[in-house]
């Protein structure tokens, strides 16, 4: 095992060793966007199903339609199909990932999953199934003149973790790292960043092992860019732990200042009752014993 490999599997263990570990993102950021949106994710220019601009549009208006939380995840199977089919693996292992991605992206009981799920297992799979050839034909990454143009995606709010990088040394696998970036952009645009970091990682260190050609490489910048990200998370975690502790000691503080506020006002109120009271019993001694001495102050007929 290299010194690469050996680091990250002691400092990384959700990013160990290609030999130890099993892939797992085949929709690492499911519900990426969150589940209350009702607008379509992505963007169609990061669209990746579909091998023509005609079965592009369509569907994305089915998923546009049916299922626009999912399209994150959905649009990041069609991503790991196409760097599938770029590398040239046997068409059938590509299409069968791609059918089992999809399942899994829909299986959850929810009403949108049960509106794609149709169109994926009938529609997509059947449609890649019987018209994926000349698709896998033309998109044979070693051919110069078959490029994967896609666009690049760089990580929003993690400015040092040179994501750039990532498309050089691996470049058969630029579309998967594209939909892992959106879907990192979409997750950290709902939740915090140390949420999402470590779906992030388990995305590129997967598109990583696919680029078998260039894994030299490739391993190690997406390690880089993973440690980066990760330790980017973990001072945004720990500024929030700060601030939260600020908050809660401050909260205390308030409450401890009420307290001490409230009993002062309440030993006040007291003492003003007991000096009122102690002053009518003066008042009224005071009438008495004057009575006693000059019989003028009572009354007479």
């Amino acid at each position: 095992m290299s010194v690469t490999l050996l680091l990250l599997f002691l400092t990384l263990p959700m990013v160990s060793s290609h030999e130890l570990r099993r892939r797992r993102s085949v929709a690492p950021f499911l519900g990426s966007g969150g589940s209350s949106s009702k607008a379509m994710l992505i963007p169609k220019n990061l669209w990746h199903c579909g091998s023509d601009g005609f079965t592009s549009d369509y569907s994305y208006s089915v998923v546009e339609e049916s299922c626009p939380t999912l399209a994150a995840a959905i649009n990041h199977c069609c991503a790991i199909h196409d760097d599938c089919y770029g590398q040239q693996f046997p068409r059938e292992m590509c299409d069968q990932d791609f059918c089992k991605c999809t399942k899994d992206v829909t299986r959850l009981p929810t009403a949108e999953s049960t509106r794609c799920r149709p169109f994926m297992e009938k529609e997509a799979c059947l449609a890649i199934e019987f018209g994926g050839f000349f698709a896998y034909l033309f998109s044979n990454y070693s051919d110069p003149s078959s490029p994967s143009n896609n666009d690049l995606v760089v990580l929003d709010n993690t400015p040092e973790s040179d994501y750039m990088n990532l498309y050089s040394m691996c470049p058969f696998a630029n579309i998967t790292l594209a939909s892992c970036a959106v879907n990192f952009n979409l997750c950290s645009s709902v939740h915090s960043v140390d949420f999402c970091a470590a779906d992030l990682c388990h995305c590129t260190m997967d598109a990583a092992d696919t680029d078998v050609l260039h894994n030299d490489t490739c391993l190690p910048a997406v390690t880089h860019t993973c440690r980066a990200v990760l330790s980017h998370s973990s001072r945004v975690l720990a500024s929030q732990n700060t601030r939260n502790l600020f908050i809660i000691v401050l909260s205390v503080l308030t409450i401890v200042s009420l307290g001490f506020v409230g009993i002062y006002m309440f030993t006040k109120s007291k003492g003003s009752s007991k000096m009122m009271e102690e002053g009518k019993y003066l008042q009224i001694h005071t009438v008495e014993s004057a009575r006693s001495v000059n019989p003028l102050l009572t009354n007479t007929d």
